[in-house]
């Protein structure tokens, strides 16, 4: 038996040892390399020096991919094992290699150890330093990433290696994601490195707006230059100065359905007034935000009741669809009986479904939300409705959910047993 041999039989014995089955009855070869090239990803996980050298050396792909995307050196990097790190690269690893988990860069800058110095290894073996992160729904560069964890070494070092410090994706740069996560001295630092205090994503969103709940970080903003927008007047709750932006032919309507609904973010914080505002201004009030709600419905999820007495005097249809249900849909997800009441009382369809086929009354069983299910019972909701996939009522979720006292009350009411 060659060297060669003997050393990858020791391997396949470790990969026993760790309850890995090698499957060699259909093609031994094909099923070895397999399994060599998962077990390379899990020690590379696991920070196994050794074990990675080994299966290297025993043939294993030293940049093959996960079902999922990721790599060996993805895996290492995000978990700041330097040592695997280099023999992974010193092996051929490719360190621009991409994929849904972005490069090896951008998993060292979102990983939970934050390693600078696996950061600086990668960016000495040719890493591109505004690697996007590929990972749905962000595409954030190393430095945005970096930001975000506060991890201002880590972000000094990208930007000295020339990372663009306004590189952004669709909902923010490195400076946004800084002052929403509160990290004051990151903030400074990017501002510093020459950071556009009034850049916006495309939802409209800037770091001011971000910083709302870090009042050092919105005072410094301000005094290096921030302005503000009717984004925030509207989140804040200032009316007046919302009335002065339209005044002053600020749009209210938004341009698309990547921005931010200002009447919905208003409806969600609870601001009856601005809500009034944007709605006699021209704001449409039925209309949908980029996740395809309505103003009622964002105010039903958070349970404002004068907000949505407002929007129904103001001209809100009470059942406009969504893919995920109505408005009484998400009261009912909540246990908001009052605004449930409300809604019913202004003609909310009762046995109103998602696109799924679910229903308010199976959603309250599935929350466990006992008031607002006996209310839909009460107002005529379908016991026994099933889903459109996989057959579902709301006895049946109610019992998956382990909420007993909602399964006997759907019994009392003639919930029936599966057959």
């Amino acid at each position: 038996m060659s060297g060669k041999l003997s050393g990858l039989t020791s391997v396949i014995d470790g990969f026993f040892a760790a309850g890995v089955v090698v499957l060699t009855a259909v093609a031994p070869g094909v099923a070895a390399a397999a399994d060599m090239n998962q077990e390379l990803l899990r020690a590379a996980g696991k920070g196994d020096a050794a074990m990675v050298k080994a299966l290297l050396d025993n043939g294993a792909n030293v940049n093959a991919q996960s079902e999922e995307g990721s790599t060996a050196l993805k895996t290492a990097a995000g978990r700041g094992h330097l040592n695997v790190l280099r023999i992974l690269l010193d092996g051929g690893a490719d360190v621009n290699q991409g994929g849904s988990f972005g490069t090896a860069l951008t998993c060292a800058a979102a990983g939970e150890d934050g390693n600078t110095e696996v950061v600086r290894l990668l960016l000495d073996k040719g890493a591109r330093v505004d690697a996007r992160s590929r990972a749905e729904p962000r595409d954030e560069t190393a430095l945005m990433l970096a930001a975000g964890k506060g991890r201002a070494d880590m972000a000094k070092l990208l930007i000295e290696r020339g990372a663009d410090v306004n590189a952004g994706d669709e909902f923010g740069s490195a400076l946004m994601n800084a002052a929403y996560g509160g990290h004051l001295e990151m903030v400074k630092l990017l501002l510093d490195k020459g950071a556009d205090v009034n850049l916006k994503g495309d939802s409209g969103e800037t770091a001011l707006f971000r910083a709302q709940g870090h009042p050092p970080i919105a005072q410094l903003l301000k005094e290096r230059g921030a302005e503000e927008t009717i984004l925030i007047a509207a989140f804040t709750g200032d009316a007046e100065k919302v009335l002065d932006f339209i005044r002053k032919g600020a749009q209210i309507n938004p341009r698309d359905e990547s921005v931010y609904s200002l009447l919905n973010t208003a409806a969600g914080e609870g601001h009856v007034g601005v809500v009034t505002v944007l709605v006699e201004n021209g704001a449409k009030v039925n209309a949908k935000d980029r996740f395809g709600f309505t103003a009622l419905m964002v105010a039903a999820w958070d349970g404002h009741l004068e907000v949505l007495r407002a929007l129904l005097d103001l001209g809100a249809e009470v059942n406009v669809p969504s893919d995920v249900g109505t408005a009484l849909k998400f009261a009912a997800r909540r246990g908001h009986v009052q605004v449930a009441k409300l809604l019913l009382t202004k003609g909310a369809d009762v046995k109103a479904t998602d696109k799924s086929g679910v229903t308010p009354l199976m959603e309250a069983a599935s929350e466990g939300q006992a008031e607002v299910l006996k209310l839909l019972l009460d107002k005529g909701a379908e016991v026994n409705a099933i889903t459109k996939r996989f057959g579902w009522t709301a006895l049946k979720v109610a019992r998956k959910k382990g909420h007993k006292e909602i399964v006997e009350l759907l019994k009392s009411r003639g919930a029936k047993e599966e057959q």
